[in-house]
């Protein structure tokens, strides 16, 4: 398995969720929710993008995803 690019992906899915979090951000603007509100959505986002960004620094060298070999497995053409 390419622990690489499975590390890689993770990342780029936790830049996209901290990108989706801005929908709940403006909705409580809207509503006009309390600075506990915020700060928790803005303290998740920033976590995710750390996160995320960290894990997006070192790309890949192989780019393809394959399976780990088990004993006893025969591989198909």
């Amino acid at each position: 398995m390419n622990r690489s690019i499975v590390r890689f992906l993770i990342a780029k899915l936790l830049l996209i969720e901290a990108a989706l979090l801005v929908v709940p951000l403006i909705v409580a603007l809207i509503y006009q929710e309390d600075a506990k509100v915020f700060a928790s959505i803005l303290g998740t986002m920033g976590i995710l993008l750390f996160l995320g960004v960290l894990g997006t620094l070192f790309k890949p060298k192989n780019y393809h995803i394959y399976t780990k070999d088990l004993p006893g497995r025969q591989r198909h053409p």
